[in-house]
């Protein structure tokens, strides 16, 4: 997928992309600037993830505090984002099966949805059902790649590096988000009253800071025909 990026860009003959990337995503966005930095005006991270011992820092949260406030939904939600590889049995399942529990109707779409509700601060926000799309269907699971940010060998340049996360995000977390900041010597950002979307709940303020980081230290060379 990175090198698909770099065929994009010679395709739509860019000299530099400004890159914008969520949560996981971001380890793509990671990826690409490490490999063809001279192809990187900016990098914006919004509610990223350093790596896989983030995710499961995220996850331990899910579980932790469904079971303390007895919201069992998120609880559920956290124990399906483990599984066995070897027998592709999510830990939701197998909680379930250890302690004799019946899956109630409509479960995997009540879990997927309080998924969907944790990436806003308020969960009534009726944003949350204008785009959820109407499903019902057994929570799955998939590997997540073995990446740590940390790890990795930083860009040969210094690319302007802005990082925006919402204080009560339970995704991914402040202090990751500004230890990504400082890996590249950027900013970060937290937004009091937003969760993973800060694009959303509060768009005001992420407008006027991505237009001022774009415009002040991107490297987007200018277009000499337009004044």
């Amino acid at each position: 997928m990175v090198d698909a990026f770099e065929d994009l860009r010679k395709e739509t003959k860019e000299e530099r992309f400004a890159i914008m990337a969520c949560g996981m995503n971001s380890w793509i966005a990671m990826r690409y600037a490490k490999k063809y930095p001279r192809s990187v005006a900016g990098i914006l991270l919004v509610a990223p993830l350093s790596g896989v011992k983030e995710y499961a820092r995220a996850t331990d949260r899910f579980e932790r505090q469904g079971k303390s406030k007895k919201d069992t939904e998120m609880h559920y939600f956290g124990l399906t984002r483990r599984f066995n590889s070897q027998t592709g049995e999510s830990n939701l399942d197998s909680y379930q099966r250890e302690n004799e529990i019946s899956k109630w109707e409509g479960e995997g779409g009540c879990i997927d949805r309080r998924s969907w509700s944790l990436f806003f601060q308020d969960e009534r926000d009726y944003v949350i059902s204008m785009l959820y799309p109407v499903k019902n269907h057994v929570m799955g699971s998939v590997a997540i790649p073995d990446f740590d940010l940390f790890k990795e060998q930083k860009p040969a340049l210094r690319i302007p590096t802005l990082v925006i996360t919402g204080k009560s995000s339970l995704y991914n977390s402040i202090e990751d988000s500004k230890a990504i900041a400082k890996y590249y010597r950027g900013l970060c950002l937290v937004y009091g009253y937003s969760s993973c979307m800060p694009f959303c709940e509060e768009s005001k303020r992420f407008n006027k800071d991505v237009a001022g980081f774009l415009k002040k230290f991107t490297r987007v060379k200018k277009d000499k025909s337009k004044k």
